[in-house]
């Protein structure tokens, strides 16, 4: 009888709906570029829909493309299980690009400005919420994106902007 009482992300490789826009293959900097949009477009949908967006891997591959997704994954257990996962998903699919979506507190300081020291980002008052795109493809390809996310004074979604890469 298995006695861990620990949570564990519910994540299941999947393939993308498809009704989505097809895949555009190429080269890795291409598909990589492709797989930047589709994680985008799906990031941007999931916090019209719920409000939030929960750590989800894209992973292109020879076999097509895998969406390895997750409930929130707030302690430090929960964030391993879910690299992990998404290792295990990019090994067996032989990925050649993939990227990575999260919702992050961002600072930003202007030139010659200075960050503030030994505070978390979340409690900064100066905090900017973004959509994180992080991506890689085989040869040495990487690439991110930040999209602020904007708010009402609700809490709901007003709008995203176009991420900057």
């Amino acid at each position: 009888m298995d006695n861990d009482n620990t949570t564990k992300p519910q994540s299941t490789p999947s393939q993308p709906d498809p009704s989505s826009p097809p895949f555009l293959g190429g080269p890795p900097r291409a598909q990589l570029e492709s797989l930047l949009d589709l994680a985008q477009e799906h990031a941007e949908d999931a916090l019209r829909e719920d409000g939030a967006l929960f750590p989800s891997l894209f992973a292109a591959s020879p076999q097509g493309l895998f969406l390895f997704g997750s409930k929130p994954v707030n302690a430090e257990l929960e964030k391993k299980e879910f690299a992990t996962g998404a290792r295990l998903v990019c090994t067996a699919q032989a990925a050649t690009a993939v990227v990575l979506a999260v919702e992050a507190w961002v600072l930003e300081a202007k030139p010659g400005e200075r960050l503030p020291h030994g505070q978390r980002h979340s409690e900064s008052p100066r905090r900017k919420e973004c959509i994180v795109l992080s991506g890689e493809a085989v040869g040495g390809f990487y690439r991110q994106r930040l999209a602020p996310i904007l708010r009402d004074g609700h809490g709901r979604l007003g709008t995203c902007h176009r991420a900057a890469s």
